[in-house]
């Protein structure tokens, strides 16, 4: 290598070694603000970063009941997210198996039969439903009540012994098929059936 091309050489390897040191330098200046950063960070930011944070009533509706249990539906997603004592419900066990939110769900078919959104509340648990348990909401309705429910429960042990199979399989979500109603899989209602209680605050958006 000629002298000047080994002159060229060093100020490039001299160049990159002082972008490092700055960089380093800059971020050790940081480091005593951090708290203060972090500080002002939205708490929904903090506490929930696992949570589809979309829209400012998702926000507020956590926030709001962050001290209790409450349940969000995301629609979109087709997701139910479970949190206790403000804090995402992870590896709960329950009855031979652990439960992490948030899971599968199918929702209306659409039309007349479209899943209502809003904020609402669980007003009745119903274990002798035609569904496999029944966390009724207070969604107006004029016919037939809106809730959280799995499939039929002629199909409750089959679905069941599929599920224990096979826990990451969709049987009773694979397709958006309800009245209006929110589907999760049967071992999934089991558990909410048994965890939820009547008032329980839930969001569908």
């Amino acid at each position: 290598m000629s002298p000047p091309a080994k002159a060229c050489q060093v100020l490039k390897t001299m160049k990159k070694k002082n972008k490092i040191v700055f960089m380093v330098g800059l971020f050790l200046l940081g480091i005593p603000f951090l708290p203060a950063i972090f500080a002002q960070m939205d708490p929904i930011q903090k506490i929930y970063p696992v949570l589809p944070i979309t829209s400012r009533n998702v926000i507020d509706f956590v926030m709001k009941h962050k001290d209790r249990e409450s349940i969000v539906v995301d629609k979109e997603s087709h997701l139910i997210y479970y949190l206790r004592d403000g804090k995402l419900v992870q590896n709960d066990y329950f009855r031979g198996r652990n439960f992490s939110f948030p899971l599968p769900i199918s929702i209306g078919m659409g039309g007349r039969y479209e899943t209502p959104e809003g904020e609402y509340h669980i007003t009745k648990k119903n274990p002798y439903s035609r569904y496999t348990k029944f966390l009724q909401l207070s969604i107006p309705s004029g016919w037939e009540p809106y809730g959280i429910h799995a499939g039929p429960t002629y199909l409750a042990r089959r679905y069941e012994r599929l599920e224990l199979k096979n826990p990451s399989g969709k049987y009773v979500t694979k397709k958006d098929d309800t009245r209006g109603c929110v589907a999760v899989e049967t071992l999934v209602m089991k558990y909410l059936f048994d965890k939820i209680q009547v008032m329980t605050p839930v969001l569908i958006y």
